[in-house]
């Protein structure tokens, strides 16, 4: 009984000691194949950089496509980067923009401290009421985006608590830019139209401004991871 029971935690403790081997190559040929990636990715020759992205594109990878876009998006060439941004909004549905006060309205503030009645005046102020609801981030929920199009609609998230179609616009990516155009709500049910023009910069962030009828543009910025 004693050696059946010995025998028996021996088996287990071989079988335990192959599995973690099993685990541990595993493990370290996915950290060799992340890593060829990340080489291949940065690969200095634009049409290998973008013949890359394209297979990483194909594997549906989500860890690989990852890592080639971290560095396409980097990429000196206009094409590259036009590919990894079009790719890198099409594999997400959702978008947060952090905001900045826009330096009119945060002197108007400045100017008014002291002055409850013209406080007054800059809180009811169109630019103040967008603020007010969009200060802790723009979400906009991104819908219909295909790799194969520079198109896709996005639904901005303020004034209302979800995605509206009355609240829409068509986004286009134009090189390394999008440009989006639709209406914004914010408070006391009021709505405004709004041209979002933002760009790709280093780090693999967009950055731009928010600019909507008879208001200062409010500048906003996003990362793409």
């Amino acid at each position: 009984m004693k050696h059946t029971a010995l025998m028996l935690l021996v088996t287990v403790c071989v079988t335990a000691l192959s599995l973690q081997g099993s685990y541990a190559a595993d493990a370290t040929n996915r950290a060799a194949s992340l890593k060829t990636w990340r080489t291949q990715c940065s690969d200095p020759d634009p049409d290998m950089q973008i013949g890359y992205l394209e297979e990483a594109i194909a594997l549906k990878d989500e860890s690989i496509l990852r890592i080639c876009l971290r560095q396409t998006l980097n990429s000196d060439n206009a094409d590259t980067r036009n590919l990894a941004l079009r790719t890198a909004i099409s594999a997400r549905n959702r978008i947060i923009f952090e905001t900045t006060m826009p330096a009119e309205l945060t002197n108007a503030y400045k100017k008014a401290e002291k002055d409850k009645r013209k406080k007054k005046e800059v809180d009811g102020s169109p630019t103040a009421r967008l603020y007010s609801v969009i200060s802790n981030g723009l979400i906009f929920d991104i819908q219909n985006a295909e790799l194969g199009s520079n198109r896709s609609l996005w639904f901005p998230i303020a004034g209302n608590t979800k995605a509206d179609d009355r609240f829409s616009g068509r986004a286009d990516v134009v090189g390394t830019k999008v440009i989006w155009t639709g209406e914004i709500a914010y408070t006391g049910g009021q709505y405004t139209t709004c041209d979002l023009q933002i760009k790709l910069v280093r780090g693999s962030r967009l950055e731009g401004t928010l600019k909507c009828e008879g208001m200062w543009t409010i500048p906003v910025r996003a990362p793409l991871f």
